[in-house]
């Protein structure tokens, strides 16, 4: 019985560290669209910087990097 069930223990954590990482992937790629959006508003509109503070521009890519330095100090690089 036990080893029946290693391999859907096995499959349960992979699809697991599999929505993790899609997880860590959007949030990245929203910050990066934020960080985009804020930078081609204030190209075009100079005040804009009065309507979004300007530390708020890169702090969603600064908080992204440290999760995934986090992250790959946790669980590592596979290697295969």
């Amino acid at each position: 019985m036990n080893s029946d069930s290693a391999p859907a223990r096995r499959a349960a954590a992979t699809v697991r560290s599999i929505a993790a990482h899609q997880t860590l992937f959007r949030v990245g790629v929203a910050a990066s669209a934020w960080c985009v959006a804020c930078t081609l508003g204030y190209y075009i509109a100079p005040g804009f910087a009065t309507l979004v503070n300007l530390w708020w521009f890169d702090s969603p890519m600064a908080l992204f990097e440290l999760a995934l330095g986090v992250w790959l100090l946790m669980k590592g690089l596979s290697a295969h």
